[in-house]
């Protein structure tokens, strides 16, 4: 009886794992969608050498990574991508193909008078000069400082946020399709770690043990967030819980912070219904849809 246990406990205890496949027509995807993110490029340089002082406005820079970003997760839903190597390829070929643009189209002119170095070198020496013809300048150290501010939007917008939707999608092997995510409860109760170790010693079926609430017992208590991937032609889907509310940091201040207690772990509809977590029937299931896929 206690191996059977054990064994039950492992298989509430596996994870969801890409496979590492990836869609025939990736690799053709990449292509137009560098050609789109070398475009992006182009008219983002043109934008700055139209007016430099565009980079004291952060949301030009916020929304190439937006744009970019969009790219990023287009490719790599459309491409049906369930491999890290190739997710982490496509991305970065859109943000290459972005920067190389727009450095090219940056350094281009005065090619001829010493290359990509010494334009960049005049960069830091003489700054860059401000529009409108009263002949100053942005010093040097000040456009450095707004070109890392710059590179770190882009960069957050065009690999954070699909790599962030690409960690928590789910793709369907029998249904060739990444699955949608739904919010299916929402609880309060015991602390994330007693919640992570009841999870790990005692699998799914032990989260029924730790006595949730409906409601919370102030405005300031966190709370679980439970999503559901519903996996078609299975007997299983996917679950995952997330903690949100205020830990304290520094000095006994409270900060805002986001936990994830369980990610995608395999579990069967009849436990979730179980513990009330999915009091709807299953064929009622399909029409509460929502918070799209990944």
């Amino acid at each position: 009886m206690e191996g059977a246990g054990n064994g039950r406990r492992e298989e509430s205890l596996r994870c969801y794992e890409h496979s590492g496949r990836v869609a025939a027509r990736f690799w053709p995807l990449c292509v137009p969608v560098a050609i789109l993110a070398a475009g992006a490029g182009l008219g983002y340089q043109a934008l700055l050498d139209e007016n430099p002082l565009i980079l004291l406005d952060p949301l030009l820079s916020l929304a190439a990574g937006c744009f970019l970003g969009a790219l990023g997760i287009a490719l790599l839903h459309r491409g049906k991508v369930r491999n890290r190597a190739a997710a982490r390829f496509g991305l970065l070929s859109i943000l290459l193909a972005f920067h190389l643009a727009a450095v090219a189209a940056a350094v281009w002119p005065s090619l001829p008078e010493g290359g990509f170095g010494a334009r960049f070198a005049a960069h830091f020496r003489n700054g860059d000069p401000i529009p409108g013809g009263s002949g100053g300048r942005i010093p040097g150290v000040l456009l450095s400082i707004f070109w890392g501010a710059e590179i770190f939007l882009i960069l957050a917008g065009a690999v954070g946020l699909p790599w962030t939707w690409w960690r928590r999608a789910a793709f369907s092997e029998e249904a060739d399709r990444f699955v949608p995510r739904e919010r299916i409860a929402l609880r309060y109760g015991p602390a994330p770690g007693a919640v992570f170790e009841a999870f790990r010693t005692g699998g799914v079926e032990a989260l029924g043990r730790l006595g949730f609430r409906d409601r919370p017992v102030d405005r300031h208590e966190g709370e679980y967030r439970f999503w559901l991937h519903e996996m078609p032609d299975t007997d299983r889907d996917l679950l995952t819980v997330q903690w949100f509310g205020s830990l304290e940091g520094l000095r006994g201040r409270p900060y805002r912070r986001e936990i994830v207690v369980v990610r995608r772990a395999w579990v069967r509809s009849s436990t979730l219904e179980t513990l009330g977590l999915l009091p709807r029937a299953s064929g009622a299931r399909e029409n509460c849809r929502s918070f799209g896929a990944g």
